[in-house]
């Protein structure tokens, strides 16, 4: 086992290689799903990089909090990482988390706490998301990226001054900003081809581009301003603009368009490559496999391609 503060304050260590053998960063207790061992490699302050190794499954509370200088962070993409606990790398030079692997579950609350992040991209197979308070740099970070999965996530709200968000998924909890304080910088708002829901969701007056990628109109729950009604413009997939003129939530928007969906307009870095799915019927036609049952045409990101049953 690996005590509390093993390792923490050492001087000097500049990079740093987790062994493959390693399963946990701390301990992680399987029994009752708790961390324990916080703080390992915490005020290392001349650590710049760590790179998990491929068989560690849990990174215990507080593991690399008050790095001051970390600025990289290496997930293998055939790693087994699943859990981070609290306060992980809070007050750390980290501006992206883009290192996420796939893997990834659960993520406690404040991880970034402190952090001068200027992106939000949260993995696909995230199942459970704690924000915190004062959770991010207020004036940098800029778009939340919630990529797309046909599974709902639990998200509680953080803090950030976000300018565009991406919803590729429903979310079942709260929203993942804190709304009362950072919905008015919003710029952007795209609704990915799995979101849902969304009546407590508020967005603010500077709403000027609303990119829908769903299909059916009565799925998305969420009101606008009538400021945002009357000068925002609503893209809607081709073939979908009367319905959506018909719903009583988007029938007041002055303009609404057709458009072609292409999916995340987010760049990609390296160290995550997102592998996103699309549905299509028999016809060619997208469509939201979560809602429907029925035979579908399955297409990833990849550019792979199969037949999917839905019952």
């Amino acid at each position: 086992m690996i005590l509390r503060d093993a390792f923490s304050g050492i001087y000097g260590i500049t990079e740093l290689i987790i062994p493959d053998k390693w399963t946990s960063i701390g301990y992680y207790y399987e029994e009752d799903e708790r961390f324990y061992a916080s703080d390992v490699f915490a005020s290392c302050s001349s650590l710049r990089k760590v790179v998990i190794g491929k068989g560690v499954k849990y990174i215990c509370d507080g593991a690399f909090s008050n790095c001051l200088n970390l600025r990289e962070v290496v997930c293998p993409e055939d790693g087994s990482l699943e859990k981070i606990g609290e306060d992980v790398f809070q007050y750390t030079a980290l501006t992206s988390m883009r290192f996420l692997p796939h893997t990834l579950k659960y993520m406690g609350s404040d991880i970034f706490k402190g952090c001068r992040m200027t992106e939000i991209y949260i993995p696909s197979s995230l199942e459970v998301y704690y924000g915190g308070s004062n959770h991010y740099a207020d004036d940098e970070l800029k778009t939340l990226v919630l990529e797309d999965s046909s599974e709902p996530i639990r998200c509680w709200p953080a803090d950030g001054w976000f300018e565009e968000v991406y919803l590729g998924r429903a979310i079942t909890k709260y929203m993942p900003f804190n709304v009362y304080n950072n919905s008015k910088n919003i710029k952007k708002v795209t609704f990915g081809p799995y979101f849902s829901g969304g009546n407590e969701w508020q967005f603010g007056n500077g709403v000027t581009e609303i990119y829908s990628q769903v299909t059916d109109p009565s799925l998305i729950t969420c009101t606008f301003s009538t400021q945002v009604y009357d000068n925002a413009t609503l893209y809607v997939p081709v073939g979908t603009k009367e319905a959506y003129a018909a719903q009583s939530n988007f029938k007041q928007f002055f303009d609404i368009r057709e458009y072609t969906p292409d999916g995340i307009s987010v760049a990609t870095k390296q160290g995550i490559h997102p592998v996103s799915e699309r549905y299509y019927d028999l016809n060619g036609r997208p469509i939201n496999a979560n809602h429907q049952k029925g035979i579908y045409i399955r297409k990833m990101s990849d550019g792979t391609t199969k037949k999917y049953l839905k019952k």
